[in-house]
């Protein structure tokens, strides 16, 4: 006699499991609320330890607490000097993310093009990346007024990751969407607008943020 047995198929779930997995990333997610509540407990966690290691070195040089911190920040709001430096700051840090965004867009629209300008190109991305901060700080001071010192160190710090983000980007574009461009006889300035520019945009604006933390320090 022949035994016949149902066969489950492995794509079927049974309803418990489905509504056992919907509780379970359920338990995973947060509230805005919940998030709210961890993003202020963790940043207070962090003055916190803040004060206690600014109490315990007992040196304003080398630690200042948070209530001299602010002292502080008062003191420039009321005398007028606070708006003139942050204004000074974001102008310098504005002037190195534009240069450094305009050479890193050239260049990397360039390495893509031709590929021996890529190989060429590449030992100058690479002598950039290696360059210490504070050796360049210190040899801009003597080259630069201290104006151009920070953006000098701004389009350094910048220029390779928004180089390398436009390359990179550029080369995750569908080759097969260029050919259909070609096909349809699409002008230079459109292929870059539909073409171009929404392939390589994901992998440009991660480069980009961390281009704008970067050359903001």
């Amino acid at each position: 006699m022949f035994e016949f047995r149902s066969v489950r198929s492995p794509h079927r779930r049974s309803a418990k499991a489905v509504q056992r997995d919907e509780l379970r990333s359920k338990s995973h997610c947060l509230s805005p609320m919940q998030k709210r509540i961890a993003r202020w407990t963790g940043g207070g966690i962090l003055i916190l330890i803040w004060a206690i290691a600014a109490a315990l070195i007992h040196h304003d040089v080398l630690l200042p607490g948070p209530l001299r911190v602010l002292k502080e920040v008062w003191h420039l709001l009321a005398s007028g000097q606070a708006l003139q430096v942050i204004l000074g700051s974001f102008l310098r840090w504005f002037c190195a993310f534009l240069g450094a965004f305009l050479l890193g867009i050239i260049s990397g629209s360039i390495a893509y093009r031709f590929r021996l300008l890529r190989e060429a190109i590449r030992p100058l991305i690479t002598a950039i990346r290696s360059i210490p901060v504070i050796a360049a700080i210190l040899i801009a001071l003597v080259w630069l007024p201290l104006d151009g010192v920070g953006i000098l160190i701004g389009i350094l710090v910048a220029f390779p990751l928004i180089h390398q983000g436009c390359l990179d980007g550029l080369r995750t574009v569908d080759y097969g969407l260029i050919e259909m461009g070609k096909a349809f006889q699409l002008s230079p300035l459109k292929t870059i607008s539909h073409i171009f520019l929404p392939g390589s945009l994901p992998v440009l604006l991660s480069a980009l943020f961390g281009a704008v933390g970067m050359s903001w320090k």
